[in-house]
């Protein structure tokens, strides 16, 4: 029988062994493979998913997390080394919002609007003091 996606057939004569959390498998797969940064591999074993703007994950992790608060992640870009199938990488990381910038939810930073102000890693931009 082949082996399906999410299982690894070490060899023909053992049973498939279903893959762990934050690990993958196409079909046919001898082994399972570590789920790449920013990709999230939910436990069923199947291929990975790229993480959205405003999520990451590291390598082996089963599920996106979302950026705190003043930090943020961009829109998962393409990666030229990755075959068709997993034609993008989402951040595995995210990035302090610059001062002058304003980040809640994993967002892209906003610009503070005039007469506000903050400091690097804010969520919220403040009123700028009097003088």
């Amino acid at each position: 029988l082949p082996c399906p996606a999410g299982w690894a057939c070490p060899n023909v004569s053992s049973s498939p062994q279903p893959c762990a959390s934050g690990f993958f498998s196409n079909d046919l797969a001898t082994a399972c493979s570590l789920c790449s940064s920013g990709m999230s591999c939910n436990g069923s074993g199947a291929a990975p998913a790229s993480c959205g703007e405003g999520f990451f994950a590291g390598a082996g992790q089963s599920s996106c997390r979302m950026c705190p608060n003043g930090t943020f992640s961009a829109l998962p870009m393409l990666d030229p080394t990755a075959p068709c199938a997993m034609s993008t990488v989402g951040p595995s990381n995210c990035t302090v919002c610059p001062a002058g910038y304003f980040s809640a939810f994993g967002s892209l930073p906003s610009p503070c609007p005039p007469g506000f102000s903050s400091r690097a890693g804010s969520s919220i931009c403040d009123t700028c003091q009097a003088g």
